[in-house]
């Protein structure tokens, strides 16, 4: 049985955890550079020097705001 707030990956075996605060930072990172060429996004947003920050600022305040407070975000380390 799992530890509460873990689960198993069926094939890697890693734990994936709730995602956290302190994951914030590498989640926004990460969410930054999979959306960095999305349609949407560049409707939304310029292109230029300032849009791989502007993006990382967005995804930040959203998991910081909106998401990690409702414990159902999962990240595998």
């Amino acid at each position: 049985m799992n530890a509460p707030g873990r689960i198993e990956a069926a094939e890697s075996g890693a734990a994936a955890y709730r995602a956290q605060v302190r994951d914030a930072t590498r989640l926004s990172h990460l969410f930054a550079q999979a959306f960095a060429r999305d349609p949407v996004f560049d409707w939304l947003t310029r292109t230029g020097e300032a849009r791989p920050q502007a993006l990382q600022n967005f995804f930040r305040w959203i998991l910081e705001r909106h998401t990690l407070s409702h414990g159902e975000s999962w990240v595998a380390p």
